[in-house]
């Protein structure tokens, strides 16, 4: 792991912070962050999405403050799509 992905992922073990855990305001997950951000490059912002999911149990089904969850933020946007797609093949190598 290295950069943003282990970022993350000391906040998330170090810290004890909750996957789950929503902004005050827009009750924004990190799922909610990722996807409407513009990473750095494809590849790592895939492996901290298979890392939040598969390794920390980050629930895609929790709605913001606007009623929309991850995915439906991901259909929004081709890049989001692009990005949630190729997390979840099983295939995708996440290194």
């Amino acid at each position: 792991m290295r950069g943003a992905h282990n970022f993350v992922a000391f906040f998330l073990d170090e810290c004890g912070i909750d996957v789950n855990m929503t902004t005050p305001r827009t009750k924004d997950t990190v799922l909610h962050t990722l996807i409407s951000s513009r990473p750095p490059s494809k590849r790592d912002a895939v492996r901290l999405l298979k890392y939040l999911v598969e390794e920390k149990g980050a629930d895609i089904s929790l709605k913001n403050a606007e009623g929309i969850d991850p995915l439906e933020l991901a259909g929004k946007s081709k890049n989001a799509s692009l990005l949630i797609s190729s997390a979840m093949r099983p295939d995708c190598p996440d290194t």
